[in-house]
C-alpha cells in the first residue's frame, strides 16, 4: 500500500488564519471542552468529522499529519468564496498536482469558530464526494484533541488547561505521557518500542492498519526488504508495541516500500545542484518515510489526548476507567 502524503518543498504556504485562539477562553487552567464530533469514514477509510464553513455544514478529513488545510474548489465556488492566486514562491503539492489558489472562510467547530485560510485544489482531496475539504495542522494545532477512536469521538478541548491535568476519563489506570518530536513544520512522532526496539511512529485515523518500513523492518528486525506485491502484502507480527508501560499485545504492521531505506525521515543529507559545482553544495532535510505508521487497528487500542502546547501526549488503554 501506498502512503500519500503531502509534500512541501518549497516555502511553506504561511498560516495566517485568525482561527479562535483557545488561549483567551478563560481565565483558571480547568480543563474545557469545545466540541465532541462523531467520526464517520469516507469510502476511502479516510476519517472525517463536522464542520460548519460558511453557515454550511460539511465534512472534512480529520488529518493533522497534513499541513495546510484544503476546501474542494465546488464547495469554495457554492460557497462564493473569494480566491486568489497562492504566492509564486510557495509551491504546495498535494497529490502528484500543486495547490494554486487559496481563500479565507468562516470555520466553526462545536462552539468555536473564527477566519480560516484554505488552499483551494483543482481536483477534490477524495473521490468521496461526501468530503469536502481537508482540516489539517495549521487550524488543529490551535486546540488540543483526544482521539477515542473506540468510542468514534474526537474531542476538542482548549490549551489554558494546567499541564498534564487532561486525562480526565480515569483515576486509576496506567497513564503514559509521551513527548512529541516535531519533525519539519508539522510531522509529529512519538516514541514507542516494537519488540523492545525504539522506533518512531505517526498516527494515522485515516488508515485501518498499521504499516512498518521495510528499511527499518530490514535493519532492525532481519526482515527481507523487497518491494515485491505479494510480499509487501503479508504482515510481520510482533510480540508487543509499548508505549511507556502501555502496551498493545501481538501487534500487525503491514510493510510499506521504503526506497531510501529508512534515510529520508527527518535526517540532513548533503545534495548537489542540476550544474554539479562542488562548492556550491546544500543540505535538505527530507521526511517522506517514518519508521511506522499506527493505523485505526492500533488506535482503537488506546485513548489518546494530544497536548499540541505542551508537545506531549497522553495514552491510556482504551477501555480504562
Amino acid at each position: 500500500m501506498k502512503i500519500v502524503q503531502m509534500i512541501f518543498p518549497a516555502t511553506l504556504l504561511a498560516a495566517a488564519s485568525s482561527f479562535f485562539s483557545t488561549d483567551a477562553i478563560a481565565g483558571d487552567c480547568q480543563l474545557k471542552i469545545l466540541a465532541s464530533l462523531p467520526v464517520s469514514y469516507s469510502s476511502n477509510g479516510d476519517a472525517m468529522i463536522p464542520v460548519n464553513v460558511e453557515g454550511r455544514d460539511i465534512v472534512m478529513k480529520f488529518s493533522p499529519n497534513s499541513l495546510v488545510s484544503l476546501i474542494n474548489q465546488d464547495v469554495a465556488i457554492a460557497l462564493g468564496l473569494h480566491r486568489t492566486e497562492i504566492n509564486q514562491n510557495v509551491v504546495i503539492n498535494y497529490n502528484g498536482g500543486q495547490v494554486k489558489v487559496r481563500t479565507t472562510a468562516k470555520l466553526k467547530i462545536g462552539s468555536i469558530s473564527g477566519d480560516s485560510d484554505f488552499g483551494v485544489p483543482f481536483s477534490p482531496v477524495s473521490s468521496d464526494p461526501k468530503m469536502a475539504g481537508i482540516l489539517a495542522f495549521d487550524i488543529l494545532k490551535k486546540m488540543d484533541i483526544e482521539l477515542d477512536i473506540a468510542h468514534g469521538k474526537i474531542n476538542f478541548f482548549t490549551q489554558d488547561h494546567c499541564p498534564g491535568a487532561v486525562v480526565y476519563w480515569t483515576r486509576s489506570a496506567p497513564v503514559a505521557a509521551i513527548p512529541m518530536e516535531m519533525r519539519g513544520s508539522h510531522n509529529f512522532l512519538i516514541p514507542m518500542t516494537l519488540d523492545g526496539t525504539d522506533i518512531e511512529v505517526q498516527l494515522e485515523p485515516s488508515i485501518d492498519r498499521a504499516f512498518l518500513s521495510t528499511g527499518v523492518a530490514e535493519r532492525e528486525y532481519g526482515q527481507p526488504r523487497t518491494d515485491d506485491e505479494d510480499s509487501l502484502s503479508q504482515p510481520y507480527t510482533f510480540k508487543s508495541l509499548g508505549v511507556e508501560g502501555i502496551a498493545i499485545g501481538n501487534p500487525k504492521f503491514y510493510p510499506y516500500w521504503d526506497p531510501d531505506g529508512g534515510a529520508c525521515s527527518g535526517k540532513g543529507q548533503e545534495t548537489s545542484p542540476e550544474l554539479r559545482n562542488e562548492t556550491n553544495r546544500r543540505l535538505i532535510r527530507c521526511f517522506g518515510s517514518l519508521d511506522a505508521y499506527l493505523g485505526r487497528s492500533q488506535l482503537k487500542l488506546l485513548r489518546i489526548f494530544l497536548a499540541f502546547k505542551e508537545k506531549m501526549m497522553y495514552v491510556t488503554a482504551a477501555n480504562a476507567e
